[in-house]
């Protein structure tokens, strides 16, 4: 995916209480942006999918119509229109005490900032294009400031690209029950988080998201679980190394 004068980054997270968090999502330009969202409502339309489409709600009876939904993104993957990122951590060495002053919400924001910053703001920040970007991540209760988020990644891209300008213009919450780009998010993230996670032997998870995890990583060629470092790609998987990890 080339860059653009003005692109669109929406980001979710998940599995936040297991042994790996994952922060994910896609980074496109404005016209692709609108072009995936009217297809995506247009498919929930067609095939009857009345409800918020969530990795939680992927059964048996909905398999094949969820499978149609994310075929939607990985074509326009495939056509180089967007790229997809994910960053794993690992939960247990994250040192909030010593890095946080024991504030988990600046833990998990800053956290949110590495893969903001390194996925998708400084490889595609275009200086010749003075490139904007427009950041969209999953609403979630808390009381942290997302301008806090973006002054310090501004901050951040200022340092690394020898800018003065500030190429973050927003970064909003957006209600995953309102918003079809979240909600697409929510499936192929849950997908990687489920692999990476192991959790193919509880016994109480359906065939149906066993075969929806290996579809979809087959589809990003992608392995999951093991530990990959890679920044590069359309899809890319970052497992991001803590200091206190061995």
């Amino acid at each position: 995916m080339e860059s653009s004068e003005k692109l669109y980054i929406f980001c979710d997270e998940a599995c936040v209480n297991d042994k790996f968090i994952l922060y994910g999502g896609f980074i496109c330009d404005y016209d692709t942006q609108c072009g995936i969202q009217d297809e995506l409502y247009r498919f929930k339309e067609k095939h009857g999918l009345n409800r918020e489409i969530k990795w939680n709600h992927c059964k048996a009876p909905l398999y094949d119509r969820y499978v149609g939904f994310v075929d939607i993104i990985f074509r326009y993957i495939s056509e180089k229109k967007l790229a997809f990122k994910f960053m794993s951590v690992e939960r247990a060495f994250i040192d909030y005490k010593t890095y946080y002053g024991n504030d988990k919400e600046l833990g998990f924001y800053n956290l949110y900032q590495m893969q903001l910053l390194h996925q998708f703001c400084v490889p595609y920040y275009n200086e010749s294009l003075k490139t904007k970007f427009f950041i969209r991540l999953d609403a979630r209760t808390t009381k942290y400031s997302l301008e806090n988020v973006r002054n310090n990644l501004n901050n951040k891209l200022k340092y690394k690209k020898k800018i003065l300008t500030y190429p973050v213009v927003n970064i909003e919450p957006r209600d995953s029950k309102k918003c079809i780009h979240i909600q697409l998010n929510d499936v192929i993230l849950g997908a990687a988080c489920f692999i990476k996670n192991d959790k193919f032997k509880d016994k109480d998870i359906s065939d149906a998201k066993k075969n929806m995890a290996l579809y979809i990583q087959e589809k990003s060629k992608i392995n999951f679980k093991k530990n990959q470092n890679s920044l590069k790609g359309q899809m890319s998987f970052w497992c991001f190394k803590l200091k206190t990890a061995p």
